[in-house]
């Protein structure tokens, strides 16, 4: 049993590994001949993730589960992963396998050069855990506002705004108008970022069905921001009262999705 897959751009995988160890610390890994996947709820049950990485978006994919089996499940402290990939630089590629000692350890590998004359290496190893596998069956969700940005970076910008002078944000969605606006409101202030779908140039696509209103937790979107910086495009999807689905879009068929359940109005 062992997998071996390598990326040439540590970037990537730092920031979907930081957009995991951000809401779970915790997680099982899953590894099949279709890629790498990841997800699960956070202890608070408020949010759940899903990270999928396609076999075919490495520059090599080496895979072969236990006689009888199709699949991998490798148990992993995502904040330990976290702390790992922080040394990584800017120009360096990665591999991670799946190593078999006196235990099984995850082997994380940063390198430049090729995998066949590699340089400037730095390897680390931790140990796979028992992380109880929960069955997540999530369904797809009918929700009546669907807009995708042709750029993540604004998510940070928008919540660290947001912040200054709440704890939640409320986004609005009028069919008639074309717009949605998010608008944070407490003690300090009130913030608003209307964007006119119509006309703004970071829109790709949108759907207004029905105009809906909702709330979310800030905290919670903070969690939620790490791969707008790698993210080719990210959709936000949601209905009165409904969660919030979040996905980020990287080249080569890597996808985040978040789900956030929203505040009772």
């Amino acid at each position: 049993m062992s997998f071996v897959v390598v990326f040439e751009d540590v970037k990537i995988i730092r920031s979907l590994f930081r957009g995991v160890s951000d809401l779970l610390s915790e997680a099982n890994l899953f590894v099949d001949e279709e890629g790498l996947k990841v997800q699960g709820l956070d202890d608070s049950r408020v949010a759940m993730l899903s990270l999928r990485m396609p076999s075919s978006a490495f520059h090599s994919f080496d895979f072969e589960p236990q006689e009888g089996s199709e699949v991998i499940q490798i148990g992993l402290n995502f904040s330990d992963i976290k702390k790992i990939f922080a040394k990584a630089k800017a120009k360096d590629s990665v591999k991670l396998a799946l190593v078999q000692e006196e235990r099984p350890y995850f082997e994380i590998t940063f390198f430049r050069g090729t995998i066949d004359d590699m340089t400037q290496v730095r390897r680390f190893k931790i140990p796979v855990l028992e992380v109880p596998a929960e069955t997540i069956a999530p369904k797809e969700l009918e929700l009546d506002v669907t807009v995708e940005f042709a750029t993540g970076s604004w998510i940070a910008d928008l919540v660290e705004s947001a912040s200054i002078v709440a704890d939640d944000l409320q986004v609005v969605a009028s069919k008639e108008e074309e717009k949605i606006t998010f608008i944070a409101e407490g003690e300090l202030g009130k913030f608003e970022y209307p964007v006119d779908l119509s006309r703004d140039e970071t829109v790709m696509r949108s759907e207004i069905q029905n105009d809906a209103r909702a709330i979310y937790s800030l905290d919670y979107l903070k969690k939620m921001d790490t791969p707008a910086k790698i993210a080719d495009s990210v959709i936000i999807r949601f209905s009165s009262n409904m969660p919030m689905e979040l996905s980020y879009l990287v080249g080569g068929g890597f996808e985040l999705k978040y789900l956030l359940a929203p505040r009772v109005i």
